[in-house]
């Protein structure tokens, strides 16, 4: 069997005219990649924590709560009827 080396074609069609060699990206060393890592890990770990945090503190969609606490309201009026309250 004969072996044949692929060379690469021209295979941009589309602007046939275009005959700007492609500049050969150089490997990026381990402070370079770190760096951007860096740049792309961080923001996206800020935007993830506002996120959770808007989720946690957003307020109630729809209806507004009346202030206080129904369940303290439905001990006080258990304490009027002569019953010992109940602090658990």
């Amino acid at each position: 069997m004969e072996q044949t080396k692929n060379e690469p074609k021209n295979e941009n069609k589309a602007a046939p005219g275009n005959d700007k060699p492609k500049k050969e990206r150089k490997p990026l060393t381990e402070a370079q990649r770190l760096k951007r890592q860096k740049m792309i890990v961080l923001p996206a770990m800020v935007l993830v924590f506002i996120g959770a945090m808007w989720l946690i503190f957003a307020p109630s969609s729809g209806k507004e709560q009346e202030p206080g606490n129904k369940r303290l309201q439905h001990r006080d009026a258990r304490c009027g009827q002569g019953e010992p309250p109940d602090y658990r």
